[in-house]
């Protein structure tokens, strides 16, 4: 068991993502693995900045987002994004935003 940091909330896809993970079941399979790091406040591929900026932020009730390498050419990042209110988690490319 491990201790959640983070309520998700409501979990939400761009349409670009979702149409990505209907089509990569590889990727749709470390999504989860990264759902529970980020659901923990963890995220080793944040520099320390970030990191720091995340514990922050989960201590005051802003913001969180994490960054997972995906190994895709197209898109060799994805971001999950906690809202302040952890009303919804949303799952985006940087290119989305």
């Amino acid at each position: 068991m491990y201790e959640r940091a983070i309520p998700l909330g409501r979990l939400v896809a761009t349409a670009a993502v979702a149409s990505t993970l209907a089509q990569d079941q590889n990727l749709s399979s470390m999504i989860f693995g990264w759902l529970k790091l980020h659901e923990r406040g963890e995220c080793p591929h944040l520099d320390q900045e970030d990191r720091a900026s995340n514990r922050r932020a989960i201590a005051n009730g802003e913001r969180v987002l994490t960054s997972w390498p995906t190994g895709r050419r197209d898109e060799p990042k994805l971001w999950i994004i906690t809202e302040a209110d952890r009303s919804a988690t949303t799952l985006l490319w940087p290119s989305d935003y």
